[in-house]
């Protein structure tokens, strides 16, 4: 349960972080909003691989 939870949660964050990404480059999106983007993706995925620990 809880690995399939950290998995839920590595997959997530990266899909947030590629997302943000791609939307700053298709578009002009403030640096702020990349910053949020990309930490909040950091941060899920770093969740996700300290639980799988």
């Amino acid at each position: 349960m809880l690995y399939s939870l950290a998995r839920a949660l590595q997959l997530i964050g990266l899909i947030i972080t590629f997302t943000i990404v791609i939307l700053f480059f298709d578009s002009s999106y403030q640096m702020g909003f990349l910053l949020i983007g990309t930490i909040t993706g950091v941060v899920t995925f770093y969740a996700g691989w300290l639980l799988q620990r």
